[in-house]
């Protein structure tokens, strides 16, 4: 029986997949530091592995300015993330 394939975290990529990603209100987008454009990003490719991603909400509608996730891209695999940071009815 053969045991789960383990993969280096900081090892050299193997692959590539890809990041859709989708925000309201629209935002700027960096990942691993460098600008990305705009939101929505649309199946961009990016090397598999672990990448942070920062989300600027230049908007007034937004709830907080800024918002941070870490995303894990696979290999021929689209990571899908929808970030939801509109300021709610009564909020300040």
């Amino acid at each position: 029986m053969k045991g789960p394939t383990r993969r280096p975290v900081n090892g050299p990529p193997r692959g590539y997949g890809y990041l859709r990603l989708t925000a309201k209100p629209a935002a700027r987008v960096f990942v691993d530091g460098e600008p990305f454009g705009w939101t929505p990003v649309v199946d961009r490719r990016l090397p598999e592995g672990p990448h942070d991603v920062r989300l600027v909400f230049d908007s007034p509608l937004a709830a907080q300015p800024e918002q941070r996730l870490r995303v894990i891209i696979e290999p021929d695999r689209i990571w899908k993330v929808v970030q939801d940071n509109r300021r709610r009815a009564g909020a300040p």
